[in-house]
């Protein structure tokens, strides 16, 4: 056998947005028992989009977590569910590797992968399900990002130019600006994207260990720490969930690698990177604002010039993340609406209308906070975790009673044929994390629900266009200051500085 040579030269971002792809029967060869490519992402640029897609939107929300759960147990379910999440990851890229080996199909281009790998797994039922998950989680995931990123854009304008740009105006901006990109046909075509959203992340996590380090002096002796509740505690679990999710997206990067048996490695590397990210930002935002926090830990830093580029950078992130997270929607409903696969009107438009309606949504509900308790404790939890290693599970026990029987093939195992032809590890590790995310997932959405009842929002933008605008004296206020009572200013004056308190913030109690 031939090893495939890359010839061609991968480029950050794709000019080629309306060249006709001319599909070959197969892209690539079988080497050695390994399905390799002519062409695609390495294992570094894979690496480099599990830590871009997945780090950096939940990044501003988990010190949050930490004061809703306690310092020690948010440290260890930060870990705990980073692993969980990381062993999800390398099951659906193992499934994937699977479906390459007995099903010929799948070494053409394929612009649904997870729902192909969950169909292969348990047949139609099960791939509509897992379908319709994976749409309501890239869509309000890219809702939030959406409204993420122009939340920084917003208050990086009231700071520099103190104008008076209303929010609604910036997400029609940024959504505008999204545009070119959205039409860029698979995660091969905008990797530059994703190490731009990664090195913007790493230097957020620095800047906010500077910050929150600077403020500590102030701060520190005056914060307070919430009692502890079940409601707070599982919402604390819903935005690490969130934190870690977006993994069903990472099936399209899995399949544009030149080695995708390479993506275990990836993922491995990807979640110890995430993980060096988070627990340091959690420890010291901590210790240094306690209950102060709120939705984002950028409106908690004092340090004007710190926060405008942190403001910047998760701004950057969050956009390119935004990017990065649509595409597989826009791939997947393509192909349910059999689009071409190819470059043309269809195609084109048919993203536009996508985009319009997440747009449409982000000024419906221009308040992002409680959409991630909601969404990280059910779509994330769902296809992340949950579904990946049901997949995996069943899939592994297909791939042993296709030796046994070549009728497997084509006839996908029950849930009582799995259990019975996996191993006692495989068997004992899929319970397990299923009681566990079952568990967690109906606890949090209860949690999250109730939260979404009695959270204070922002008017839809619909509304607000066209109400009367009247600034008071805090609408440029752009610092959550610190201290119990939300009044502690590193430079000691208050008005025009500090955000108005919400004192009742961590007030959530059902359980």
């Amino acid at each position: 056998m031939i090893s495939p040579v890359d010839s061609k030269k991968i480029h950050p971002f794709s000019t080629n947005i309306c060249i006709e792809e001319k599909q070959e029967r197969k892209n690539g060869s079988w080497y050695n028992g390994e399905f390799i490519k002519y062409s695609g992402l390495n294992w570094f640029l894979s690496t480099v989009f599990v830590i871009g897609t997945l780090a950096g939107g939940a990044l501003v929300a988990l010190p949050s977590a930490m004061v809703m759960s306690g310092i020690f147990p948010g440290i260890l379910l930060t870990i705990i569910f980073g692993i969980l999440f990381c062993y999800a990851s390398v099951c659906m890229g193992k499934s994937w590797c699977m479906l390459q080996k007995h099903w010929s199909e799948y070494e053409n281009f394929c612009r649904s992968p997870f729902s192909e790998m969950a169909y292969r797994a348990s047949g139609k039922k099960f791939e509509f399900f897992a379908t319709f998950i994976f749409y309501v989680n890239q869509f309000g995931t890219s809702v939030v990002f959406l409204l993420l990123a122009s939340k920084n854009v917003w208050s990086l304008l009231k700071v520099f130019y103190l104008v008076d740009i209303p929010f609604c105006a910036i997400i029609l901006i940024l959504g505008f600006f999204s545009l070119f990109f959205i039409l860029l046909k698979s995660p091969a075509d905008f990797w530059g994207a994703a190490f731009l959203a990664m090195v913007s992340t790493a230097i957020v996590s620095v800047l906010i260990i500077i910050g929150s380090k600077i403020d500590y002096h102030d701060c520190a002796s005056q914060r307070e720490i919430p009692e502890l509740s079940y409601t707070n505690i599982f919402l604390a679990i819903g935005i690490i969930s969130y934190a870690y999710g977006g993994g069903a997206s990472l099936a399209n990067v899995q399949h544009d690698m030149k080695k995708p048996s390479e993506f275990t490695f990836s993922s491995i590397i990807g979640f110890i990177i995430i993980i060096l990210f988070y627990v340091p930002v959690e420890l010291i935002t901590y210790y240094t604002y306690g209950d102060s926090l709120r939705h984002s830990v950028l409106d908690s830093m004092q340090t004007l010039v710190i926060q405008n580029i942190v403001n910047l950078c998760i701004g950057i992130h969050c956009i390119f993340a935004f990017i990065i997270n649509l595409n597989p929607l826009m791939l997947h409903v393509e192909e349910l609406v059999r689009i071409p696969d190819k470059c043309g009107f269809k195609r084109v438009l048919l993203r536009i209308i996508v985009l319009v309606i997440i747009v449409l949504c982000a000024l419906l509900v221009p308040t992002f906070g409680p959409i991630m308790h909601l969404l990280g404790g059910t779509t994330m939890m769902l296809t992340s975790l949950l579904i990946p290693i049901f997949m995996y599970t069943s899939l592994k026990a297909r791939k042993r009673l296709i030796k046994k029987d070549s009728k497997y093939l084509e006839q996908s195992p029950t849930l009582l044929e799995t259990l019975k032809n996996s191993s006692s590890t495989d068997t004992i590790t899929f319970i397990v994390i299923m009681i566990i995310g079952i568990i967690a997932m109906v606890f949090i959405t209860i949690s999250s629900i109730k939260a979404l009842l009695t959270t204070h929002y922002a008017p839809p933008c619909f509304v607000s266009f066209f109400n009367e605008k009247t600034i008071g004296e805090n609408y440029l206020a752009h610092t959550n200051c610190c201290g119990h009572y939300q009044n502690i200013s590193i430079y000691k004056y208050r008005t025009g500085y500090c955000s108005t308190p919400q004192l009742d913030f961590y007030d959530n109690n059902i359980f």
